[in-house]
């Protein structure tokens, strides 16, 4: 069903990948070891089927289970190349319209070398409703049971601890892998009033949680410090801090910011659990997002193509009637579609989500930057002021936008935020009076903020007055309810949330850009400041 369809329910129908990997075994017997993981494969599909599987299912045969009171469950069985695949349908017991479809994968990939995967779906037929990401516990079973190797490196259950020289210079490999396919995520020890070091996360938990999605280290404060040497002190991670390293780090050229880092005060502020969790998530929305896990090992819907043309081909040589035949291409046909549904529906969401991730990524990763700079220009403002104790210039009006960023953030204070698209929009704008714009911003400064903290109508009036003054008023933008008919004017993400852009201060209703002047912003109660999102042009609104 392609994306924007709705089913007969009523509702649009949602396919999101959850989480996938994929792993290599080093097994001793390649048959023996093939049906031993098979094995754990389908006790898990009985658990979660509700009732026995089919004899032939059990065999590793190709079958399918779909009856009334038990969890729909099908298998597809290969034997050049030997690969056996599973599909698992759950329906979830606390959200009626919702189900989880779960594809495990096994295959044989040379001498005493297996290869297992998983890929897990959520399926919606309604509003959308929170949920955990999470990993299928057959692979834990696989992990108790086999030698596991993620991007060549051994991997467990728990975290792999980095202690020695010799353990930092394997991770120092590791990391600068060009061949890396998974994100390392490095967890360092905090020092403590009393006793040993510890980290302020869990990191065997972290591990177990996202078995086969990443690689959990575990660094001492001397592997921390053999590490910054190693790689420098940007791309480092110590006392108490975790930090996750993508695949592709260049140590030498690679912007620290790129690479997420979670500070032992940030920790400690949030909580190890909420932490741990929001970790949890991002590692596992990354592996959905993984292209080349397709490449690894084959889908489900690949393995039962391929299993049905091999059937049609061995029904035509053993010269079966045309009417026998005719029943498998119609079984096969009506597969196609419902696999087509699928496709469609997850694909429309996966870039829908993959397109909103990355530019998720990419704005707090700029809000980062801004918020490290603003703080900087601050610190050093706070500093020559004590040691000039002598009275601030005049603030200076620019006649240009050039250095907007760098004024803000000497003279905006944490009461101003201007997110980068504003410093951007601004830059592009032909706005022939651009004085106008820095005043109205120190204005929000001086009076719109201090009016919003405290609430007082002297405030209040002087914030008004100053608007008068200027020539401007403060309203709702005209988007309002409809701001939804145009997500990327007025709406961004900011800490994490989809924003909305609810006010602006205008001048002139002229909608020629040279004489227009619009600044839209909105307030964040959180951190109490007002973030400007957009100026000094109009944006697009139904009116206009």
């Amino acid at each position: 069903m392609a994306e924007g369809t709705v089913p007969s329910g009523g509702y649009q129908r949602r396919v999101e990948r959850i989480s996938q990997a994929v792993v290599r075994l080093r097994v001793r017997d390649d048959e023996s070891d093939f049906e031993g993981v098979r094995t754990l494969l389908l006790d898990w599909l009985r658990e979660k089927a509700g009732r026995s599987l089919p004899d032939a299912m059990l065999r590793g045969e190709t079958d399918s289970l779909d009856l009334l009171g038990a969890q729909r469950v099908e298998t597809v069985a290969l034997e050049h190349p030997q690969v056996w695949a599973a599909r698992q349908d759950f329906q979830d017991e606390l959200v009626p319209s919702r189900s989880w479809v779960t594809e495990a994968m096994l295959a044989s990939a040379g001498s005493n070398v297996l290869v297992v995967g998983f890929r897990l779906h959520c399926v919606t037929l309604s509003n959308p409703a929170p949920f955990s990401r999470s990993v299928p516990r057959f692979m834990r079973e696989v992990a108790r049971n086999y030698s596991v190797f993620l991007d060549g490196a051994e991997i467990d259950l728990d975290a792999t601890p980095v202690e020695t020289e010799d353990d930092t210079d394997t991770l120092v490999a590791l990391l600068t892998n060009p061949q890396r396919r998974v994100p390392v995520v490095g967890v360092s020890m905090a020092e403590t009033l009393i006793g040993e070091p510890r980290s302020l996360i869990d990191a065997d938990r972290l591990a177990n949680a996202v078995f086969g999605a990443a690689h959990i280290r575990l660094l001492s404060r001397s592997a921390s410090f053999a590490l910054t040497d190693r790689i420098g002190k940007r791309l480092s991670v110590f006392n108490g801090a975790v930090r996750i390293w993508w695949p592709g780090l260049r140590p030498d050229h690679d912007d620290p910011y790129d690479h997420p880092l979670w500070l032992a005060d940030r920790i400690k502020d949030d909580g190890a659990y909420v932490t741990q969790r929001d970790i949890t998530d991002l590692l596992l929305r990354a592996s959905a997002g993984r292209r080349d896990a397709d490449e690894a090992i084959p889908s489900f819907a690949e393995a039962r193509r391929i299993a049905s043309t091999l059937a049609r081909e061995k029904a035509t040589e053993r010269g079966q009637s045309t009417e026998e035949l005719l029943a498998l291409y119609e079984a096969e046909n009506t597969r196609l579609l419902q696999e087509l549904d699928d496709v469609n529906a997850e694909h429309a969401e996966f870039l829908s989500l993959a397109d909103a991730e990355l530019k998720g990524v990419a704005t707090e990763r700029d809000e980062a930057r801004t918020e490290i700079h603003a703080l900087r220009a601050r610190l050093t403002e706070m500093i020559n002021a004590l040691q000039a104790r002598e009275q601030q210039p005049v603030i200076p009006i620019p006649d240009n936008f050039d250095d907007l960023a760098d004024w803000a953030n000497q003279y905006l204070g944490n009461g101003v935020e201007l997110l980068p698209r504003a410093v951007n929009a601004a830059k592009k704008s032909v706005f022939d009076d651009p004085s106008l714009a820095y005043q109205a911003l120190l204005l929000m400064r001086n009076t719109y903020v201090p009016m919003r903290r405290d609430g007082s109508p002297g405030l209040k009036e002087r914030w008004e007055t100053g608007l008068r003054q200027l020539g401007l008023e403060c309203t709702a933008t005209h988007a309002g309810a409809r701001a939804g008919e145009f997500p990327s004017e007025y709406f961004v993400t900011y800490d994490g949330r989809r924003t909305e852009i609810d006010m602006h201060m205008k001048g002139s209703n002229s909608r020629d850009p040279r004489y227009c002047f619009r600044l839209y912003f909105f307030w964040c109660d959180e951190k109490k400041r007002a973030v400007v999102a957009s100026l000094p042009s109009h944006l697009e609104s139904r009116l206009t």
